[in-house]
């Protein structure tokens, strides 16, 4: 009789545990994988991977632009401007582009 059975179960041969190596994402990576989606025009998923660059650099205002855009293109046109609007407000307003999106937002809000 096998000497590894023990009350009728086959004991498994032990093995090595390897180490769990922790990742830390940040904001470039998920802006990264944004465009990807967005170049596959995939606004959904361009919409969380901004959030989380957003979520990781809050103080971006980039990432609030693109956060944004992302939002105009879906049709969630208020939300993108309340977004916009905080970029200017306190984040920075030297920004030009966020006038102009801003535009655009209202004039397809009608």
């Amino acid at each position: 009789m096998d000497q590894r059975k023990t009350n009728s179960k086959m004991e498994l041969p032990k093995r090595e545990v390897g180490r769990v190596i922790p990742i830390r994402f940040d904001a470039a990576y998920f802006f990264q994988r944004a465009v990807q989606y967005l170049d596959r025009h995939d606004l959904f998923k361009a919409k969380k991977y901004f959030r989380r660059s957003v979520e990781l650099e809050p103080s971006n205002p980039i990432h609030h632009c693109n956060l944004a855009g992302v939002l105009s293109e879906l049709g969630a046109y208020e939300e993108s401007n309340d977004i916009l609007n905080h970029v200017i407000n306190e984040l920075d307003a030297s920004l030009a582009e966020v006038f102009f999106y801003m535009a655009n937002n209202y004039a397809n809000l009608g």
